[in-house]
């Protein structure tokens, strides 16, 4: 391994993020240095490696961690080695705490987040509960209902009805317009 990335690999002091950084993220989260894999799939959590830090939801970054371990569990069942953390990155990590009052989210039923903002889109386990406004599809090909075996990733997408155009609170087979049932 070379210098440069041990130093990635390493924390570095919470100083390394330029001051004006520091200011803006300090009151929104808390900063957290985490390690990146060459594999991980940052572009769908929208973590920015350009930027000095990456502001995400508690919830996000735990979906985030659960796919990459997935992930290497199939790597391993496969005969093939995980890939190792190549370099670090700064992360200003919320919480959003939901209120009893709120509607819970379509896809997962939780309440801190609308259906826009569910980890579910990102990655979900296969044997989660999801609510009616989501459908569980392979990550990758967006195959409905995954793969035969647990050779793939999950997440969810809307669950939109082709009979009467609903989007969250039913699909085409449970459309109440529906006359022919499936």
């Amino acid at each position: 391994m070379n210098q440069e990335t041990t130093k990635s690999i390493i924390a570095p002091p919470l100083e390394s993020i330029p001051l004006e950084d520091r200011e803006f993220y300090s009151p929104l989260g808390n900063f957290e240095w985490h390690l990146l894999q060459s594999d991980d799939d940052i572009g769908d959590y929208s973590i920015y490696l350009d930027d000095h830090v990456t502001r995400i939801r508690r919830t996000n970054l735990e979906a985030f961690f659960a796919e990459r371990k997935e992930r290497n569990q199939l790597r391993k069942q496969k005969g093939l080695q995980p890939k190792k953390p190549a370099k670090g990155h700064w992360f200003c990590v919320y919480e959003v705490t939901g209120d009893s009052d709120d509607k819970p989210c379509t896809m997962c039923l939780k309440t801190d987040h609308f259906q826009g903002l569910c980890p579910y889109r990102h990655y979900v386990s296969k044997d989660a509960k999801i609510g009616p406004g989501g459908v569980l599809v392979c990550k990758c090909c967006r195959e409905e209902g995954g793969h035969y075996g647990t050779d793939w990733i999950a997440c969810v997408t809307d669950n939109i009805c082709m009979i009467c155009r609903n989007a969250g609170e039913h699909g085409t087979e449970e459309c109440p317009k529906n006359k022919t049932k499936y």
